[in-house]
């Protein structure tokens, strides 16, 4: 830890741990088909997680015997529905890792469009509640298809009624972590403060790092990179720094001169995702902007062709068309070519009062991107279903959190922090991390207002790593599930 730093965080040294999917519904097994109490894939999902109700054998479409060890992580991004499953099959009882996707009929596979998914690459079972297969070409090679209606059949006190759908994934039935034993003792601020110091050291480790890098990449540099990274969310995230170290922050401003319709030129050509087709774009607006584009950068392609990024390093998957890579590039096309650089005009900041601050870091990110595509999806679309800017606000908040306020100690070292800039930070929106976090330390009926605020939520993602909450409750499952097998 850099000790000149250190007194930019007085709360650190406290911190100390111990070691939308569609609905489809299925009637319960016994009930009539008059029947009106119906259950969800959800339930299935929940029975799947759950060593209390899951069957410590399922057969496989071919009749033979499987054996689950560890039903896998609950996914909550895309893809399928468990992580990293272990199973074995057979009287050799041979292991198998991989995904599971959880359906109630085999068609679902096709009918939820699975089929060639990148996604479901490591798929190993295809999980359904009624019996049933999907032809074997259809699925990644290797793929074990089984039903779950046989095994939940044989179990005479199973009822989905006992599945409260509400308590997963967070509040899989299961020995509490240490960490939830040490903290319930704590009074409500006691807990509030614990993720303040959690979230002081998130932030500090952060400045530490960035001050490594710029020893070693310069200022102006490291800042570009990160920026670049903060752009790309983590599917993209190293992909966006490649591009950056591609197309170093120097050789863009010399290149481009301060013309941004140049920037985005070099950015989206060098990235491989340049667009095509220009002949097929009815906007004309969008069509003149990506035939100057083109213009651009078949002059300056022979100088850059050798630093050009494979498409394939893109995950495109499931994106949103307001966070398309594409979109992110013009962005920084924008930012980065700025007569004052976007870092100066963050520095300049630094005598503001805390809210100030963090008002005027934020309208850095609006005021200097204003462009005739702001509102549109995607300058290779036409007739955009909703407005947006280029920089949402979510991601602008991510932005400041993250890279604004470590990197702005990790330059200047300041004491501004002490004025309450910490304090103030605007909320980021919760994710699978912070809900996790939340529910396997606090229990599952906390009261939110113990992370209502910025500081607080990056706190719980440094439990969360630094904890190793996910790796933990994976162990106890696998250690419950081997008990029970």
């Amino acid at each position: 830890m850099n000790s000149d730093r250190q007194h930019l965080f007085p709360r650190n040294a406290l911190y100390q741990i111990p070691s939308p999917r569609p609905v489809h519904q299925i009637r319960e097994p016994g009930l009539s088909r008059t029947d009106k109490q119906t259950f969800s894939e959800r339930h299935l999902h929940c029975v799947w997680s759950d060593p209390r109700f899951r069957p410590k054998t399922l057969y496989t479409a071919e009749g033979q015997k499987l054996y689950i060890e560890h039903p896998g992580h609950w996914n909550l991004e895309a893809g399928p529905d468990f992580r990293s499953s272990v199973l074995r099959l057979g009287p050799n009882r041979h292991r198998i890792i991989g995904d599971t996707e959880i359906h109630i009929h085999a068609r679902d596979w096709q009918r939820h469009g699975h089929c060639g998914d990148p996604n479901f690459a490591k798929l190993k079972l295809h999980l359904t509640y009624y019996p049933g297969s999907v032809p074997a070409d259809y699925l990644p090679p290797g793929t074990i298809q089984a039903a779950l209606q046989p095994a939940l059949a044989k179990k005479p006190t199973f009822s989905f009624e006992q599945v409260d759908i509400t308590a997963y994934p967070y509040e899989i039935v299961g020995t509490p972590t240490p960490l939830r034993e040490k903290i319930c003792s704590l009074t409500p601020e006691e807990k509030q403060y614990f993720l303040d110091v959690a979230g002081e050291q998130r932030l500090q480790q952060k400045a530490d790092m960035l001050s490594l890098l710029i020893q070693r990449k310069g200022t102006e540099q490291t800042f570009y990179e990160e920026f670049f990274g903060a752009l790309g969310y983590k599917q993209n995230k190293q992909t966006f720094k490649t591009l950056a170290q591609a197309i170093p922050i120097q050789e863009l401003r010399r290149e481009t001169a301060g013309d941004p319709t140049v920037a985005y030129a070099l950015l989206a050509g060098v990235s491989g995702l340049m667009p095509h087709g220009i002949h097929r774009i009815t906007d004309p607006t969008n069509r003149a902007y990506l035939r100057c584009v083109w213009d651009i950068w078949w002059k300056k392609a022979e100088t850059f062709e050798q630093r050009m990024i494979s498409p394939t390093q893109w995950n495109l998957t499931n994106l949103r068309p307001a966070n398309h890579p594409l979109r992110r590039m013009m962005a920084a096309a924008h930012l980065f070519t700025l007569e004052e650089s976007l870092m100066n005009q963050l520095h300049a900041l630094n005598p503001m009062p805390p809210r100030a601050w963090c008002r005027h870091a934020l309208q850095l990110l609006d005021k200097n991107i204003h462009t005739s595509f702001d509102h549109q999806s995607s300058i290779h679309t036409d007739n955009p279903p909703e407005a947006f800017t280029l920089i949402g606000r979510a991601r602008a908040i991510n932005i400041l959190t993250n890279l604004f306020i470590p990197f702005s100690a990790a330059r200047s070292g300041q004491d501004f922090f002490r004025s309450g800039v910490l304090e103030v930070l605007p909320c980021e929106a919760m994710n699978s991390i912070t809900r996790q976090t939340a529910h396997a330390i606090f229990g599952r009926d906390h009261s939110t207002s113990l992370y209502r605020t910025g500081l607080r939520r990056q706190g719980l993602i440094h439990v969360f790593h630094n904890y190793g909450i996910e790796h933990r409750e994976q162990s106890h499952e696998r250690q419950r599930s081997t008990l029970l097998h």
